[in-house]
């Protein structure tokens, strides 16, 4: 009978443990949850301070979890101008999600925001093996390109922005000089 008690307060007392840990772990996603849904409405409101503090929050609980966290605080960094702190960002997204064309691209746009031609036009050049028919990875490697001075690859890029989106007045515009100091 003893024996049969002990066995019944033990699955009483890992009942209870169960229970507090489910508990402890929904009350932490979510904390989760709400952060992220804080985060998202500070970033499309602007405030990318707000924003950045709440994804941090999230990568303090769960730093390996929430690729796409990264992504928006990497994004609200790049919106201030913290060319840095959203590659470091972009940098775990492509740790986490090593295929995510979008992670490589827009890394890719902040190094050539910080004029580093040749990290921009790797980056850019991953993110097009990945996503092909990305115009912005083209209009981004061409500007990197002609910066450059490597001019030819820059109008190929730009002839291919003008393919996917013959709209596009960026590439346009750029072409078109290129075109004119090349006397094309």
């Amino acid at each position: 009978m003893k024996k049969l008690f002990g066995v019944f307060v033990f699955s009483l007392l890992l009942t209870a443990h169960f229970t507090q840990t489910v508990n402890a772990q929904t009350d932490e996603v979510m904390r989760i949850a709400q952060l992220i849904a804080w985060g998202e409405i500070q970033f499309e409101a602007g405030d990318y301070d707000s924003a950045i503090n709440a994804f941090t929050e999230v990568i303090k609980i769960e730093p390996n979890l929430f690729w796409t966290v990264y992504m928006w605080r990497g994004d609200a960094y790049y919106r201030k101008d913290d060319f840095d702190s959203a590659i470091v960002d972009y940098t775990q997204v492509i740790r986490l999600q090593p295929n995510h064309a979008n992670a490589f691209s827009t890394r890719g746009e902040a190094y050539m925001r910080k004029s580093d031609w040749n990290r921009a036009i790797a980056d850019l050049t991953q993110a097009l093996q990945l996503q092909p028919n990305d115009a912005a990875s083209h209009l981004f490697r061409g500007i990197s390109y002609s910066n450059k001075g490597d001019y030819d690859r820059a109008i190929t890029d730009l002839e291919a922005v003008l393919r996917l989106n013959p709209n596009d007045s960026t590439a346009r515009q750029w072409l078109d000089a290129l075109r004119q100091a090349r006397g094309r």
